[in-house]
């Protein structure tokens, strides 16, 4: 399966994942993470459940807080 994430294209062997899958691979946490899959945005409670597909185009946003 091949995936442009953030840009950048990373080949994985799986022919498919969840996207918690796909956190898992890139050694990334997915608390506090937001994802957006051809231009849908995915919230956390979605990360079990939706599958990834073969040339998705992926962006994954870290929140951040704080603030004066």
């Amino acid at each position: 399966m091949k995936l442009v994430i953030n840009g950048e294209i990373h080949q994985f062997s799986q022919d498919t994942l969840t996207i918690l899958e796909l956190f898992s691979l890139l050694g990334l946490s997915p608390v506090g993470k937001m994802i957006e899959i051809n231009q849908v945005a995915y919230s956390e409670s979605a990360f079990g459940t939706v599958t990834l597909c073969d040339k998705d185009r992926i962006e994954i946003v870290q929140f951040l807080g704080g603030g004066a």
